[in-house]
């Protein structure tokens, strides 16, 4: 997941570029796959004031990819934090 914050952060920027005061939690709930791949990507409680971040964030969780989960698919929910500076 780490290895992705630079494309949240994009997501986040574009939001700072319509309100500079901008903060919030983004949390996103998601399926991985036995082959490792995401599905069922949806805003599980996001409290950040613009929808367009929360549909970008989870636009960048389809194009993750894991490693195959030992037993079968996994679902998660994720939490990320936004603010400026």
């Amino acid at each position: 997941m780490r290895a992705s914050y630079d494309l949240f952060r994009k997501c986040y920027e574009a939001g700072l570029g319509r309100n500079p005061q901008l903060t919030g939690r983004v949390v996103i709930r998601f399926v991985i796959t036995q082959e490792g791949t995401v599905r069922d990507v949806t805003d599980h409680g996001s409290d950040i004031p613009d929808p367009e971040v929360v549909a970008c964030v989870q636009g960048v969780y389809f194009k993750l990819r894991f490693p195959k989960p030992e037993g079968g698919i996994v679902t998660v929910v994720y939490p990320i934090r936004f603010s400026p500076g």
